[in-house]
């Protein structure tokens, strides 16, 4: 394989690790605010049970489900997160190949 083909690959494969740790961290930031969205949402749905104003009660119901559609979100981020990391490992692992691969 000439230098210029190696430089290249193992430039593509510097840039996937760069990739990797963005979408990594993404993922795990992603991951950490919808666990938060779902205790605040826990927190708001218990206050709502202990509300004796019927007023507050709903209010504090509607800011429960709002948290839950941010946990939703936030765990969707975070699934696709983790649907690019397994494309990014499955690149790495055919640039790889090819660097492997003697030259014909």
């Amino acid at each position: 394989m000439n230098d210029s083909r190696t430089w290249a690959l193992v430039e593509n494969l510097s840039n996937l690790d760069q990739m990797e740790t963005r979408r990594r961290e993404s993922a795990s930031k992603s991951t950490l605010m919808a666990s938060r969205y779902r205790v605040i949402s826990a927190l708001f749905f218990s206050h709502a049970e202990e509300a004796l104003d019927p007023v507050r009660k709903c209010l504090d119901l509607v800011e429960a489900k709002n948290f839950v559609n941010l946990a939703e979100m936030e765990e969707s981020f975070a699934a696709r997160g983790h649907q690019d990391l397994a494309q990014i490992a499955h690149l790495k692992r055919e640039t790889l190949a090819l660097l492997e691969r003697p030259e014909s």
